[in-house]
C-alpha cells in the first residue's frame, strides 16, 4: 500500500518559487503556476514521460543544464513532490488545486490562468503525444 504524497505547504510553495527564481541567467525556469500545468501536462501524456525527459524544462524551459548542488536536489525534490501528488489525483480521477494565483494587475480575471496554461502548453509542445 502507497501512502499519498505530503501536498506542498505555502512555506513549500514559497521555497520553490525562490529556488526556481534563484536560478542563474541565462537559464529561464518555470514559475510555480507554469510548473503546475506543466506536470500536469507531462502527466496526462498517453505513455509516462520519463523524469529524465521532463526534469531538465523545470530548470529551463529549453533544457539546459542547472548547476547541481543542495538548492538544485530541494528544487527537484520539491517538484517531484508536486508531481506525486498530482499523478495520484489524475490517477484516482480526484479533485486537486490547480496553482492558479489572483493577480491584481490583471485587466480580465482570465489572464490569470495564462502561465498555468502556458506550462500546460509547453509540455504538450515538448511531448507531443
Amino acid at each position: 500500500m502507497s501512502t499519498a504524497p505530503t501536498p506542498l505547504a505555502d512555506a513549500d510553495l514559497d521555497r520553490l518559487q525562490d529556488l526556481l527564481g534563484a536560478l542563474p541567467a541565462p537559464l529561464e525556469p518555470l514559475d510555480v503556476m507554469a510548473l503546475d500545468g506543466f506536470l500536469c501536462g507531462v502527466i496526462l501524456q498517453p505513455q509516462p514521460v520519463p523524469e529524465a525527459a521532463w526534469w531538465p524544462h523545470v530548470a529551463d524551459l529549453e533544457g539546459r543544464p542547472a548547476p547541481p548542488g543542495p538548492a538544485l536536489d530541494e528544487l527537484q525534490a520539491l517538484v517531484r513532490r508536486r508531481h506525486a501528488e498530482l499523478q495520484r489525483a489524475i490517477d484516482a480521477r480526484d479533485w486537486f488545486d490547480p496553482w492558479i494565483f489572483p493577480d491584481d494587475e490583471a485587466e480580465d480575471p482570465s489572464e490569470t490562468v495564462l502561465p498555468w496554461a502556458a506550462g500546460f502548453a509547453a509540455a504538450l509542445d515538448l511531448f507531443p503525444a
